[in-house]
């Protein structure tokens, strides 16, 4: 259970550490000027609630990849894939390839959601420190 709970702070720390440099590479132009307060507030709130939104829609597309929304799509990309690149064994049909999906589900993509979620939360207190001014 040890490894499992630094694993989820691995993950975790990754995610904050990609979404702080895509937080200060929106910041980083924008900040070079004299601003006033509430161009501050509004440049933070941009640069906290993209990478926030970004990573809680990746979670969301890693959660309908989960419960077979893109079963279909990915069985189209993979059947052309080996059309043009011919692999050794047979071809699976659609039903073999939606059984072996099901039991191979990806798992522990929670952490997108929290990460998100947290740069969310601080885009807001920005938005609010930005009404506030």
């Amino acid at each position: 259970m040890r490894k499992t709970i630094g694993k989820a702070w691995v993950k975790c720390l990754i995610t904050g550490i990609i979404g702080l440099a895509l937080a200060y590479a929106y910041v980083s132009p924008r900040w070079a000027y004299a601003l006033t307060d509430e161009e501050r507030y509004h440049v933070l709130c941009d640069a906290f609630s993209l990478p926030g939104i970004f990573m809680v829609l990746i979670g969301l597309m890693c959660l309908m990849g989960n419960l077979g929304a893109l079963d279909t799509i990915s069985y189209a990309f993979h059947h052309l894939l080996h059309t043009f690149i011919p692999a050794t064994g047979k071809r699976k049909s659609y039903l073999e390839y939606v059984e072996d999906r099901r039991e191979n589900r990806m798992r522990g993509y929670g952490f997108l959601f929290i990460v998100g979620g947290i740069f969310l939360a601080v885009g807001f207190i920005m938005l609010f420190l930005y009404y506030q001014v």
